[in-house]
């Protein structure tokens, strides 16, 4: 038995039936939220398992989309020289190619 809040923020008293005991049953709780909380990352995790494989990833005249993917799911702000948005992108995705990554990875 445990108290939760509606989208109205009223309380109400939500009773369970179980044959867990209730460390067993809040660890059932917290699993299932990580899961949804998961599913619901939907392109982030296709992401993340790209720079995880290191595959190397290619665009033709990609470069405002690359500066957008990177600012909608890995950085909270864009950083404020391009020295550091290369740093953030290549510790990201070490193996980036396009037409205009001869000047995006020169020193």
């Amino acid at each position: 038995m445990f108290m939760a809040q509606n989208d109205d923020k009223q309380h109400a008293l939500k009773v369970i039936k179980t044959t867990l005991d209730q460390g067993q049953f809040r660890l059932a709780q917290i699993e299932a939220e990580i899961k949804k909380v998961e599913e619901k990352r939907g392109f982030l995790n296709i992401l993340m398992k790209i720079s995880a494989s290191k595959t190397p990833v290619v665009f033709h005249s990609g470069l405002l989309d690359l500066i957008l993917t990177m600012r909608q799911f890995f950085l909270p702000e864009l950083p404020a020289t391009l020295e550091e948005f290369k740093a953030a992108t290549l510790s990201i995705f070490p193996h980036i190619f396009g037409n205009w990554s001869q000047y995006f990875l020169e020193n």
